[in-house]
């Protein structure tokens, strides 16, 4: 405790000591389209804590702290917050130390440290003092009154305070806003939830490969805040399934990583969309601007050029962020990696693994392997520049046409050359191996009354035409510098796209080259997804394993299923009982007047249709509320390892 002193140095009350105010770190997220303030690990928090003070005592501090298992850099310099693994706007980063909540609203947001920092040397003068009923204002017109240490309010405008009595009531009937409410410390502001922070070691990682369009559900959540969603979800489950397994320190977490390859085919030197504005209708804009986004990226994988684009950026991606995690996780086991790929997503990882096993000679030998090697070859080494400039490889390079080489300035000449260059690297991408003679001649004559159809399996798949059966013929499918434990494909279309190929049948022996487990996953009221089981076995006829809940109950769509139809039924009982009453007392209204049979007849009739009609609406208004639920239920996903 301490003591204060009047004007006349009379000690006063005894004071409780004051403390320092304990300070969190936030960054700005994006969460339900809507910008946030989001507390950083308790872990995190006390890591820039400590290199801001180190920042304070003039020592040296490293450039960058790892926050968020590792996926977030942040520099406590410049208050900025990073994403190592993929593109994505630089966050604002703040040390926060006071809180306010506006009227009206549940979240408390952080003052700016400036801001904070006068607030907290006011109420540091009134703690030592105890004198109190203080008022700060602001140049822009804001005033904050401290009455005592826990009341403290905030008006947003001089005009407010003025308005405001001592103890900062306002009269709302001037139609003035309520001030707002202020909170010294995180730990006064019981709103706000700060975990303790992610788990050191792990265990396992998954890369996530997006399907079709920038958005992955029905809240229009990219792919980033999807993999967050799967990520606090494998969290919970370690935290109520593994509980005693992860204090004992015998398992550690799972790791998700975005793969984002649809700003590779959109944007960028051999981006659609600037062709597609083109030639976009301008009626109906939103539903076209859908379109292009969405469905029309099955279109362009099918194609010939798009397809090599999209299955190079997916597989340079994967390629780029594993070497990345390596490096920042130098002891983790190489050979427990995944891969998650989600409808067309799916799709394109199956593609890239089924093609992991072809020799040199089927995908053409002597490629040269860097830009600069392709530029020195030719003489134009003196344009390197411009594509290191640009960020550009070998692989960016090829997917170039006429205006993307004349947009980056290269003259007309060397244009020529790379133009031809990016030619023949296509045509050699085209082109199968050579099959042997006798392959040759038993493609060219199947056996009589033998069905016509494909089989191939693991010993035949890396033979030029089973290879390129499997995916597309016009595309060179690159190499994974990595090799992968499990596939698992959610949503896919797999099976359809195989039988549009041609393939319609896989035998058992069947392994992808590089990854020995494959798991297909769907939701049944998933339009876009198939099954793949009768392609291996067409006698094969048994259900789906369901895939259990976390929490013990049923599916979503089970319950909603149940729900629906007791609550049809009981609709459908009070009816018939209200037409049975309705009944009893038409009937009772007959006998007791003296109406002829045929009025009567044509009374109790006009009711029955009546009532039956009422009946009819309603249970259509209950089918209707049933397709609507089916048919906006959202994909769902429980993906445990």
């Amino acid at each position: 405790e301490s003591t204060a002193y009047g004007a006349d140095g009379a000690s006063q009350e005894q004071l409780p000591a004051y403390e320092e105010v304990h300070a969190h770190w936030f960054h700005k997220k994006t969460i339900a389209g809507k910008l946030q303030w989001t507390p950083f690990s308790l872990v995190d928090s006390m890591r820039l804590e400590d290199v801001h003070q180190m920042l304070l005592r003039g020592e040296a501090v490293p450039g960058f702290v790892a926050t968020m298992g590792g996926r977030y850099d942040v520099s406590v310099e410049e208050r900025t917050c990073s994403a190592v693994y993929w593109q994505e706007t630089v966050a604002e980063v703040c040390r926060c130390t006071w809180f306010y909540r506006a009227e009206g609203e549940t979240i408390f947001v952080p003052y700016d440290e400036a801001f904070s920092a006068r607030l907290e040397a006011e109420y540091h003068a009134g703690a030592t003092t105890g004198t109190w009923n203080r008022r700060l204002e602001f140049p822009s017109g804001d005033s904050v009154v401290m009455h005592n240490r826990d009341v403290i309010v905030h008006f947003a405008a001089a005009a407010d305070a003025q308005l405001a009595d001592e103890w900062g009531a306002v009269d709302r009937d001037l139609g003035v806003m309520r001030p707002r409410v202020v909170k010294r410390g995180v730990a006064d502001v019981d709103e706000i939830v700060i975990d303790d922070g992610e788990a050191a070691r792990i265990d396992h990682l998954v890369f996530v490969v997006h399907g079709i369009g920038s958005v992955c559900d029905l809240r229009f959540r990219d792919v980033i805040e999807c993999t967050d969603g799967m990520r606090l979800h494998a969290r919970s489950l370690v935290e109520t399934h593994f509980c005693e397994a992860a204090a004992a320190g015998a398992c550690g977490r799972v790791e998700y990583l975005p793969v984002q390859w649809h700003t590779s085919l959109h944007v960028g030197p051999a981006g659609v969309d600037r062709l597609l504005k083109a030639i976009t209708l301008p009626s109906i804009s939103k539903l076209r601007h859908y379109t292009n986004d969405t469905i029309l990226d099955a279109l362009f994988y099918t194609s010939p050029k798009y397809g090599q684009t999209i299955a190079e950026a997916v597989t340079h991606k994967l390629n780029r962020i594993f070497a990345l995690f390596l490096a920042r996780n130098p002891s983790f086991d190489r050979t427990r990696v995944s891969v998650a790929g989600h409808s067309l997503g799916s799709l394109i990882v199956f593609d890239i693994l089924a093609h992991q096993g072809e020799t040199p000679e089927e995908v053409g030998e002597g490629e040269v392997d860097s830009l600069a090697a392709v530029l020195q070859g030719m003489g134009l080494e003196e344009y390197g520049a411009i594509f290191e400039r640009e960020q550009m490889d070998l692989n960016t390079l090829i997917m170039c046409d006429a205006s993307d080489l004349k947009d980056l300035g290269v003259p007309m000449g060397p244009r020529k050359k790379l133009l031809i260059y990016i030619q023949e690297h296509a045509e050699r991408k085209r082109k199968p191996a050579k099959k042997p003679l006798q392959q040759q001649q038993q493609q060219e004559k199947p056996d009589a009354g033998q069905q016509e159809k494909l089989e191939f399996g693991g010993s035949s798949l890396s033979t030029a035409s089973a290879a390129y059966t499997m995916g597309q013929v016009a595309v060179a499918y690159p190499k994974l510098d990595f090799n992968l434990c499990a596939f698992f494909a959610l949503g896919s279309p797999i099976a359809v796209f195989l039988t549009v190929r041609g393939v319609n049948e896989v035998c058992e022996d069947y392994r992808l080259p590089t990854c020995p487990g494959f798991f297909n996953i769907f939701h049944p009221f998933d339009p876009v997804a198939y099954r793949i089981e009768p392609m291996i076995n067409k006698s094969f006829d048994l259900k789906p394993v369901l895939i259990p809940h976390h929490k013990g109950r049923k599916r979503m769509h089970l319950e909603i299923k149940e729900n629906m139809a007791r609550i049809g039924s009981d609709i459908k009982q009070q009816l018939m009982e209200t037409f049975r009453s309705t009944w009893h007392t038409v009937a009772e209204f007959t006998r007791s007047h003296t109406l002829g049979q045929e009025q009567m007849d044509a009374v109790q009739k006009a009711v029955m249709d009546s009532a039956i009609e009422d009946m009819s609406k309603e249970q259509g208004v209950i089918e209707l509320g049933k397709q609507t639920l089916w048919e906006s239920f959202p994909y769902v996903l429980t993906l445990v390892l």
